[in-house]
């Protein structure tokens, strides 16, 4: 998210971190750890995920997320 903030909509970190309280706030935000890792590149490998695709699925799946936002 940051990165886009940054680069592609020119926002200031000013606005980044607001953005990013707000996220934190708002939402159950999942920390990454070795577990989340391990399966993101596992989900990559069996079903040819992206890196980001593998990393969101294998954190879904560890917060038991029943309904996705899109």
């Amino acid at each position: 998210m940051c990165v886009n903030l940054l680069r592609k909509a020119g926002a200031s970190e000013d606005t980044v971190q607001k953005t990013t309280r707000s996220f934190y706030a708002r939402y159950r935000v999942i920390e990454l750890n070795e577990l989340i890792l391990l399966e993101a590149s596992s989900l990559r490998q069996q079903f040819s995920m992206s890196y980001w695709d593998g990393l969101i699925v294998a954190a879904a799946l560890a917060a038991n997320a029943k309904h996705s936002l899109f």
